[in-house]
């Protein structure tokens, strides 16, 4: 069985497919493909999904399609996250995209996209393991407690390095005299959370954000899953990952790290600062990477609705 999962997120579209065989219940991945169409772009001042945005879209889904097609794939699970939620004209989008490419499109609210990306993170190296993961896009950012079997503390913060971007940021990009007050604002955001955790916590971070700064702390010329995937930051390496950035702009950072950054640079600064907010606000000295989360939720979910597949735990 071939299953195909689309990661409609607010900045970056990811496909992903995966083999699964029902017999002995194992899982290959046979392909994934990394994009970064921006649909979120502007979305805060025009609350709608542009039709720059949209085009944008289709030419990778465009290409999603071919793909799909080359393999056979029986199943094909499309989620969209915040983008659709908030946009005036997201179902419409939705509903565009399910016409066009017969492709049913589910709209996430925001604590079963965090339920998801939190199975596809921690299944199967941390089934067993109380764990605390931030998932930080483009509009959103999911905080999750936890483990597998019982989510203790889930939640869904309008802040997104896109929409943290476009908040503060100017035609150079992020003045580096409102770090200060944007450090300020993620702690404000954060404090609506009070949830205690242990010290010596499983913490995990999921999407673009940590795996670009693992990529620039490894010295990495191009992105490598395997490098990449359960790498661990230190608070203080993603301290000076931003120290080495907040006063370049976006073609500095694109010069200065090459392609690992790509179609990322000028949110590369929103990202740290969230993901170092979030660490200072909990407490932790280190994370560990995960480059899966939503899309393998979204599987894995359907395999064991339609009891393909169960847990063992």
């Amino acid at each position: 069985m071939i299953l195909a999962s689309i990661d409609l997120g607010s900045n970056s579209v990811i496909l992903l497919l995966i083999e699964f065989n029902p017999a002995e219940g194992t899982f290959k991945i046979l392909k994934e493909v990394f994009t970064t169409p921006r649909i979120s772009e502007d979305i805060t001042n025009i609350k709608v999904i542009s039709s720059a945005a949209i085009l944008r879209l289709e030419k990778e889904l465009d290409q999603f399609e071919e793909i799909i097609s080359k393999f056979n794939c029986e199943i094909i699970l499309v989620s969209a996250t915040n983008a659709f939620r908030i946009a005036n004209n997201g179902r419409q989008v939705k509903n565009d995209i399910e016409i066009k490419y017969e492709w049913k499109v589910s709209i996430l609210d925001g604590k079963e996209e965090a339920r998801l990306t939190f199975l596809g993170t921690l299944f199967p190296s941390f089934v067993d393991t109380n764990s605390i993961l931030i998932d930080i896009g483009g509009g959103s950012t999911e905080i999750i407690y936890g483990n597998i079997g019982q989510i203790k503390f889930l939640e869904s913060l309008q802040l997104g390095v896109v929409s943290l971007k476009e908040l503060f940021s100017n035609n150079n990009g992020i003045p580096p005299n409102r770090i200060s007050e944007i450090q300020s604002y993620i702690h404000h955001q954060f404090s609506s959370i009070k949830i205690d955790i242990p010290f010596d916590i499983n913490a995990l971070a999921v999407a673009g954000t940590p795996t670009t700064i693992s990529a620039i702390v490894q010295n990495l010329q191009s992105y490598s899953v395997n490098l990449i995937d359960g790498s661990e930051l230190q608070l203080d390496q993603i301290i000076n990952v931003r120290f080495q950035i907040q006063n370049l702009n976006s073609l500095e950072i694109g010069q200065m790290f090459g392609s690992v950054v790509y179609g990322r640079e000028d949110l590369l600064l929103s990202g740290c600062l969230i993901l170092e907010g979030f660490m200072k606000y909990f407490e932790i000295d280190k994370i560990t990477v995960s480059t899966k989360g939503l899309r393998y939720g979204a599987v894995y979910n359907y395999l064991i609705n339609k009891k393909f597949y169960r847990i063992k735990n």
